[in-house]
């Protein structure tokens, strides 16, 4: 798998964002991000403007639906969605792309926002990528799934994500659309470690903010019981 080399950090900055949310993790027995969520596999169909993802026109997906803090319906919190495009650059060469309710325009996708519902306000990167073809954020918009509790079952009806990708000041272009029909077993979901920075050469994250993030989820995990 490819991995970038994520830009180094000062080692006291480094440190004392893993051991804040470690310590998080550790009080409430679960990671210190995204703690409770539900994860489905399915498939994703790719347009033009959906190729930083993957180079494979119609792919396979794993997709993690959560509660940013983990606070229970119907309690408006940061719903997030990871979704990981399968081999998307080759061989276990995977592409994880990590989505927190926001809104769409443009002046607002770069803010988090919590919500009740899975399906009600849209989701976004909020921070941005260098692409081929300049910056670039991706936003999702989901379908079928209102409540966690509602997923956690075996299903008869599709969860259809539908993703978009824009410059940070432009109107969004489709850039694939996923169908989602198999809850994953809790060992499945557990296997699967969604991470910002499991992308490519062609799509990598910028800024401190995700820099950031790599010692905040290794503190979660490491600290935290692994759940699905």
């Amino acid at each position: 798998m490819f991995v970038p080399v994520t830009p180094s950090l000062p080692s006291w900055l480094s440190t004392a964002t893993s051991t804040t949310f470690g310590a998080i993790a550790r009080v409430r027995h679960a990671r210190g991000l995204h703690p409770r969520g539900v994860t489905l596999a399915g498939r994703a169909s790719l347009t033009m403007a959906g190729r930083p993802l993957t180079t494979v026109a119609d792919s396979k997906v794993v997709v993690r639906l959560s509660r940013g803090i983990g606070l229970p319906h119907p309690w408006p919190d940061f719903n997030g969605i990871a979704i990981r495009f399968v081999d998307a650059h080759g061989a276990a060469e995977h592409l994880d792309l990590l989505l927190t309710s926001s809104f769409s325009p443009p002046r607002a996708r770069h803010l988090i926002f919590p919500w009740s519902t899975l399906d009600g306000l849209g989701y976004s990167t909020v921070l941005t990528f260098d692409g081929p073809d300049g910056t670039i954020m991706f936003r999702a918009e989901l379908d079928g799934a209102r409540t966690l509790d509602a997923l956690d079952v075996a299903r008869e009806d599709a969860v259809h994500i539908r993703v978009m990708s824009a410059r940070p000041d432009a109107d969004w272009v489709d850039a694939a659309r996923i169908q989602l029909d198999r809850v994953l077993a809790p060992d499945e979901a557990a296997a699967v470690r969604f991470d910002p920075w499991v992308t490519s050469t062609s799509l990598v994250l910028r800024g401190l903010l995700n820099r950031l993030r790599g010692p905040a989820y290794a503190g979660s995990r490491e600290n935290g019981r692994a759940v699905a």
